[in-house]
């Protein structure tokens, strides 16, 4: 679970990283929310079977699909949904290239623009324009307010906590006589 000031020294540490650290930070940082959104959602677990989940070969164990089910459970919409994807694709870019890769980039200058929220914010908000006009901050503002919305909506989730059904049968019950 993250707090604010987590939040805080994440981003600071992303203001002084290259790009590739920057983007695998924040990508990391909402791979992490997504899997925090869910276990609030998903019925009571003890640490074990959350770990059999998310973690190794867990169902949930990638970017990915915790980012599909998040999708899927009604917890994102789809900008947000949309915005993930591509900064999952970002990261994976800086991950899996060994090098050469940085925000200046063609394929992540596409993806970065492709971003639905800076486009959101640059159209609703003109003023602060020229603070998302490059890739690397279309990406930043994207992501940080990716994690900041996961945050906040993990309480939210809490509130509509799953619940685990109660034992059924498909048996007629039996009177007792």
């Amino acid at each position: 679970m993250s707090t604010y000031a987590n939040f805080q020294e994440m981003l600071a540490e992303t203001k002084l990283a290259g790009d590739r650290a920057c983007a695998l930070i924040l990508a990391a940082n909402i791979d992490n929310r997504l899997r925090d959104l869910l276990a609030a959602f998903f019925v009571e677990m003890s640490n074990n079977q959350k770990d059999a989940l998310f973690k190794g070969n867990g169902a949930l164990s990638t970017f990915s699909s915790v980012t599909r089910v998040a999708f899927a459970s009604g917890l994102l919409s789809n900008d947000e949904f949309n915005d993930i994807n591509i900064i999952r694709d970002i990261r994976n870019l800086f991950a899996h290239q060994e090098q050469g890769w940085s925000f200046s980039t063609t394929k992540v200058v596409q993806l970065c623009s492709s971003l639905k929220m800076p486009t959101t914010l640059r159209a609703e908000h003109p003023e602060l324009a020229p603070r998302v006009q490059l890739p690397r901050a279309s990406f930043e503002v994207a992501a940080a307010s990716l994690v900041l919305l996961l945050m906040n909506r993990v309480d939210e989730a809490s509130r509509s906590k799953r619940t685990v059904h109660v034992p059924t049968s498909i048996l007629p019950r039996r009177s007792s006589e």
